[in-house]
């Protein structure tokens, strides 16, 4: 199958859903941000429903209608809102479909990026890593169907690692960060094998601090805000794709005190260091002179991410499975086994956690968030040991891949050690020579 046939299909399937379905909580909050963004209000507070848009009111106290994200997204929202009101004819759901046209864009971009850096080196398996991600359901639920943006995020992060330059590649790594912050923990991979690491690294740091801090003056929205809101996302906890759901499920059963995970509130801070060591010595053991080893060191730094995090949500899954079609086309594939697994575990999770998806109809049946309420409540113990044992299988695998990258130390060891000998055998070919090879036996003695 051509590229473009697989690009265009992928496109054709996820706009099939785009205008017609939506997460209530998530999506929902685009629709708000667009309608308010656009005039002015900082979406740093709570936003109220969008007359004649808003098509779902889930939030309550502790999830409110805000975002934790940097202005980017609210931007776009606001962009697609003034097409809107030039195109959409008073009709909701062309400003349902114009929403989600920057987040299958970037799910589609994916999809070549994974093409372009595998043909580079295996040309037989590029179009084999764009069909599968095309036609990945997870994929087209998260971008056509739910309407998260992570895609958009991970396609500048891919295209930072398709980009030859040093100052390209550090503001597509900046640009990926201002998306979404996750990015931010690909910097040292990105950069780092790079000359002028330090100077990449803080361009890349400074893109989207500047970018926030000229929104903030531009529209005036106060920079403390969304410093907070954004911040409270870093140790934000709860039941979600992560061994500390186990907390939230022992809750449940009364088996510990409500609010545990509160009193545990450090734990959520727990992920940075891991990271951080993670980082040092996934680059000491693999180091960043191959793409092989930098795909080995975004896969290390995502998988500790995932295992040490408090709460992962479904679409985390995105930045794991983009580089485990990588690891597996590049440099193992014996791990298919490993990112099929994964990909089955996460739609069980996603599936356990929407209810088979009811809840994703939400824009045109207006009791669908009611009948996933009330079917949550018949089920709820189900639903929740689901929830639990899914995501525990989710971290177990993310560990048994953690384990599988650890075990090609020995391997890549031992190819560094051939390079540098192969090296040292064409600058200096005398040091390989039979020791005194030709010496009179005076001068051997």
């Amino acid at each position: 199958m051509k590229l473009s046939n697989i690009l265009v299909a992928g496109t054709f399937i996820r706009e099939a859903f785009s205008f017609w379905t939506g997460h209530p909580f998530d999506f929902e909050l685009w629709v708000r941000l667009g309608y308010y963004t656009i005039r002015g209000v900082s979406p740093y507070g709570i936003l109220p429903g969008a007359p004649g848009l808003s098509f779902a009111n889930v939030f309550s106290i502790s999830d409110t209608a805000t975002i934790g994200y940097l202005p980017f997204w609210p931007l776009v929202t606001a962009l697609m809102y003034a097409i809107y009101t030039v195109v959409g004819f008073g009709n909701r759901f062309v400003y349902y479909f114009l929403l989600k046209q920057p987040v299958i864009l970037g799910d589609i971009a994916v999809a070549y990026l994974l093409y372009v850096l595998v043909s580079r080196e295996k040309p037989e398996r590029g179009i084999w890593a764009a069909e599968v991600w095309a036609f990945l359901p997870l994929s087209i639920i998260f971008s056509g169907i739910w309407g998260m943006f992570d895609s958009l995020a991970m396609a500048l992060v891919l295209a930072a690692m398709v980009s030859a330059t040093n100052t390209r590649r550090s503001v597509l790594s900046g640009l990926a960060t201002l998306v979404k912050s996750i990015p931010l923990i690909y910097a040292v991979p990105l950069l780092f094998g790079k000359p002028r690491r330090w100077r990449s690294l803080l361009l890349a740091v400074l893109v989207p601090i500047y970018f926030t801090l000229v929104v903030s003056l531009f529209m005036r929205w106060s920079p403390l805000s969304f410093v907070g809101v954004v911040g409270s996302t870093v140790n934000k906890g709860g039941g979600s794709m992560s061994v500390f759901g186990l907390v939230s499920y022992l809750e449940y059963l009364g088996l510990l005190v409500p609010q545990t995970m509160d009193q545990l509130w450090f734990l959520g801070y727990l992920w940075i260091p891991a990271v951080l060591i993670g980082t040092v010595l996934a680059v000491r053991a693999f180091g960043l002179q191959s793409s092989a080893a930098t795909i080995r060191v975004m896969l290390v730094i995502t998988l500790v991410f995932l295992i040490f995090k408090t709460q992962v949500n479904e679409q985390y899954s995105i930045y794991l499975l983009a580089l485990g079609l990588l690891d597996v086309s590049l440099v193992r594939p014996k791990r298919m086994k490993l990112v099929a697994a994964t990909m089955v575990v996460v739609f069980a999770f996603l599936l356990s956690n929407n209810l088979f998806l009811l809840r994703f109809i939400a824009p045109i049946y207006s009791q669908a968030t009611l009948v996933d309420y009330t079917l949550d409540l018949q089920f709820a113990f189900y639903r929740s040991a689901a929830l639990v044992v899914s995501g525990l299988a989710f971290t177990v695998l993310n560990v048994v891949y953690l384990v599988s990258i650890w075990r090609d130390v020995p391997r890549v060891a031992k190819t560094q050690h051939s390079r540098k000998r192969q090296q040292l055998l064409a600058t200096h070919p005398q040091l390989f020579e039979p020791w005194c090879v030709g010496c009179s036996d005076s001068s051997s003695r």
